[in-house]
């Protein structure tokens, strides 16, 4: 019988793995081996748009492959080759982020990505999201409903992680890393409190901040302690 649902366990252990795994994005690659037969493989970089035949193409970007022909012994018998590699790509892609919106909907019944994607301006730039970074990393969250409960703010990585996923671009294999973000935000961001931060930065995160106080599902916000962090 399939089972219908995770573990919080199991949540944690998944982004884990991916934490572990090549970095993404994935691409699917349609190639040649050197005997010009088919070869589709996952990589870490996108298609040139050309089907390269070995050895136009570097090995050392190849994380796996659904179809090798010479010798065949990489070729599923049902001859699902592209959609296998285009579901394998799907989902190591997108799983953190979906990981991460289980864990919240079942801890608040609300996501923060929910809460930051609808308060985003509508051409967001790295300096926003780093300050939203900035934010979920030192403020607390709480809704009215239910209960008050208190969206607790984010260890850096995890908010690297969703500001990730909200890099409009996400072919962008740089900016979709949430390890970009982290070594961005460390370079950057070099204040803890609002009130050391640089005026024109503090006038921006106090905008941001506005944007979610005037959310009618959100109560208040609550700065992190020092001894929280």
């Amino acid at each position: 019988m399939r089972r219908q649902y995770l573990d919080d366990e199991e949540l944690e252990t998944l982004l884990e793995l991916a934490e572990r795994a090549t970095p993404r994005p994935w691409y699917v690659q349609n190639l040649d081996d050197d005997s010009a037969m088919s070869l589709t493989a996952i990589s870490i970089k996108p298609s040139t748009g050309y089907v390269l035949r070995w050895p136009m193409f570097d090995g050392g970007e190849m994380v796996a492959a659904t179809l090798v022909q010479q010798p065949r012994y990489v070729s599923i018998d049902d001859g699902k080759w592209h959609e296998n590699a285009n579901y394998i790509v799907a989902a190591a892609n997108l799983l953190p982020t979906l990981v991460l919106e289980i864990q919240d909907r079942r801890k608040w019944g609300l996501t923060r990505y929910e809460l930051v994607r609808v308060h985003l301006g509508s051409s967001p730039d790295e300096k926003e999201l780093l300050l939203w970074m900035y934010i979920l990393s030192t403020y607390h969250i709480q809704l009215r409903s239910p209960d008050f409960k208190l969206i607790e703010a984010l260890p850096t990585r995890k908010a690297a992680q969703l500001i990730a996923s909200l890099w409009p671009d996400p072919s962008d294999a740089v900016k979709a890393s949430h390890r970009y973000w982290q070594e961005k935000y460390a370079e950057e961001i070099r204040f803890r409190k609002l009130t050391e931060a640089p005026v024109e930065l503090r006038d921006k995160i106090e905008e941001l901040t506005g944007r979610l106080k005037s959310d009618r599902r959100v109560k208040r916000l609550l700065q992190v302690h020092e001894d929280e962090r």
